[in-house]
């Protein structure tokens, strides 16, 4: 009877203390799965980095873990996802931090759900205090113009009565921005044009470097300034360099560049306006080269991110850029958004289309879903390319003997 006594009491002694390793992982700082078994060959459980309780400021590691092989995982907060990550490790937003700053102070819940692809779901919610404080205000970017023309190089090079004849067609048509290349070898050319869209009440974009390889920082920087000490008062839309994801850039090297150039032109104009992007369908696509830009600090250093949509806005495919920029679960707009920069619009500095490609009747289709695009107030303005055909033919909404395609007159008709 002793000795039963004493193994009793030993057998006892045992499973306090298994209970009490199991008090201490119950109360570690990950959320435990809600959904699914946490154990067991096969069984599905997820638990997440952001726990119940606490006090969450500035940047924070969101990360989530599962038990097995899943298909993705969300990241929800309040209850609305924010984020689906597919590929272990899984993690909030490009970079693995949830920006508490586009949170308002107060309680909030932060969940993760893991998918199986046989059906199978798991949750692990928590929630904790989110307390930053009030946020800066958000830039204030004066009117942009809606609607413009991208003109291409060849306005620089053109004959004075050439150039006169294409900005009178530009402001016939209802134009209010003329974008065009700005480079350190140019600036006699700039000068005119600059001059000639001013005394025709338009808005000059400036492409800085226009097409170019990359540039190194410390060049950036010195000519941003330079320009945005040279047109204060004049000009103040300022876009860094043109599709950098087909001339040799990464969204690395572009933020790189971008960044002491933005702080450049701020210093030499407060008011100025810093366009960052151009940006087509190369090194990645669109989506990665942003992720990328933030990655490599580009943060705070830009005003407007600007694609180039081309192409219909209404035509499905994962070709699309438009859907690329907006409709993809993963789109450009949510990865401003993940950044906590809501408040950053997309313009689109090149849009239109081909005649090569869609014929005229195309482009004119095209010129008018553009303008039909403008209603969703997630895009800024458009600028059509071009007026007339520059480098690549058929984009101009004139014909080489200068008649007016009917894109011209769709143009007209929608922005007058």
């Amino acid at each position: 009877m002793g000795e039963f006594r004493h193994r009793l009491g030993l057998a006892i002694l045992l499973l306090v203390a298994i209970g009490a390793m199991g008090v201490g992982a119950g109360t570690s700082g990950a959320a435990p799965t809600r959904q699914g078994a946490a154990s067991g060959k096969g069984k599905l459980g997820v638990t997440s980095s952001i726990g119940k309780g606490g006090q969450l400021s500035g940047q924070v590691a969101w990360t989530a873990s599962t038990t097995t092989k899943v298909a993705k995982v969300e990241f929800l907060i309040d209850s609305s996802v924010r984020w689906s990550d597919q590929a272990a490790p899984y993690q909030y937003g490009a970079g693995g931090a949830l920006d508490t700053t586009v949170l308002a102070d107060g309680g909030h819940t932060f969940a993760v759900k893991a998918y199986r692809l046989a059906g199978q779901i798991a949750t692990a919610e928590g929630s904790a205090t989110v307390s930053n404080g009030a946020p800066p205000p958000p830039p204030a970017y004066g009117s942009i113009p809606r609607f413009g023309v991208a003109t291409g190089y060849k306005i620089l090079t053109r004959s004075a009565a050439d150039r006169a004849y294409e900005l009178d067609q530009i402001k016939a048509i209802g134009a209010k921005m003329v974008r065009f290349d700005s480079t350190p070898g140019n600036q006699s050319q700039v000068d005119a044009v600059v001059a000639a869209v001013l005394a025709r009440g338009m808005e000059p974009m400036l492409i800085l470097f226009g097409t170019t390889a990359p540039v190194s920082p410390t060049t950036a920087a010195a000519f941003a300034g330079s320009q945005a000490a040279k047109w204060r008062g004049r000009v103040r839309l300022y876009e860094f360099a043109n599709e950098p994801d087909l001339n040799g850039w990464t969204g690395t090297t572009y933020a790189q560049s971008l960044i002491p150039a933005y702080d450049a032109i701020k210093a030499a104009d407060p008011d100025a306006i810093v366009v960052a992007g151009a940006l087509w369908k190369g090194a990645g696509g669109p989506v990665q080269f942003v992720t990328d830009m933030y990655a490599a600090g580009a943060k705070g250093h830009f005003d407007v991110l600007s694609l180039h949509l081309y192409d219909d806005p209404l035509a499905s495919g994962s070709w699309n850029i438009w859907n690329m920029a907006f409709h993809f679960p993963i789109s450009v707009r949510s990865v401003l958004d993940a950044h906590g920069d809501a408040a950053i619009p997309i313009g689109s500095t090149e849009t239109g289309g081909p005649v090569t490609t869609y014929g005229e009747d195309g482009q004119a289709t095209i010129v008018s879903h553009d303008f039909d695009a403008l209603s969703d107030p997630r895009l800024a303005f458009i600028c059509v390319y071009s007026m007339m055909d520059d480098d690549v033919p058929g984009f101009g909404l004139l014909r080489p003997d200068r008649t007016p395609r009917p894109a011209w007159a769709v143009y007209q008709s929608r922005a007058t």
